[in-house]
C-alpha cells in the first residue's frame, strides 16, 4: 500500500550567541514558500528587530527545502493555516528527523514499537525491546546501532 504524501516546506534555524558562536536551533515547517516567508518575516519583526545584533538571537538559515510528508502532518499545517498561522516549529531533534522522513511526530508517538534485529525472524531483541513508546524504542535502537547490532523498529501488533 502506498501512503499518500503532500509537499511542505522545511526551514532550519541557527542560534547565535556572542562568545560561544552558533549552533543549530531546530526547524520550522510550512505549507508553502509564501507561508515560509510570512513566518520568517513575522518572527524577525518580533524578535530580530534591533539596529545591531544582540548577544543572543535565532535566525532562519533561509534555505527552505520542499519535502513530502504524510497526510496527518499536512492536515495539522492546514489547520494552523486556517487559524492564521504560517507554520510551526518542528519540536525536538527527534521530531525533526521524523518530519524529514515524512512522518507526523504526534502520530508516531501514539504508537508502540518493537525493536527487532534486522536479520533475524522479527521477534523483539529482548523483552525490554517489545511494545515500547516511540522515543524509548528509538533510544534502544540507537544504543544497539552504536554497538554494531543492526536493528529496526516495527510497529507492535499488540
Amino acid at each position: 500500500m502506498t501512503t499518500k504524501t503532500f509537499p511542505i516546506v522545511i526551514e532550519t534555524w541557527t542560534e547565535y550567541e556572542r562568545g560561544w558562536g552558533s549552533r543549530p536551533d531546530g526547524a520550522t515547517i510550512h505549507l508553502s514558500v509564501a507561508d515560509h516567508k510570512a513566518f520568517v518575516d513575522a518572527f524577525n519583526k518580533k524578535h530580530n528587530n534591533k539596529a545591531s545584533a544582540p548577544d543572543e538571537y535565532t535566525s532562519a538559515d533561509m534555505q527552505p527545502k520542499v519535502i513530502d510528508v504524510e497526510e496527518p502532518l499536512y492536515d495539522r499545517l492546514v489547520a494552523l493555516k486556517a487559524k492564521g498561522e504560517f507554520g510551526m516549529w518542528a519540536g525536538s531533534r527527534e521530531d525533526e528527523k521524523l518530519i524529514r522522513a515524512g512522518q507526523d511526530p504526534a502520530a508516531m508517538k501514539a504508537k508502540s514499537f518493537d525493536v527487532v534485529m534486522a536479520n533475524v525472524n522479527g521477534s523483539p531483541v529482548a523483552p525490554e525491546g517489545a511494545n515500547l513508546a516511540f522515543s524509548d524504542a528509538n533510544k534502544r535502537l540507537e544504543t544497539l546501532s552504536r554497538a554494531g547490532i543492526e536493528c529496526k523498529l516495527v510497529e507492535s501488533k499488540s
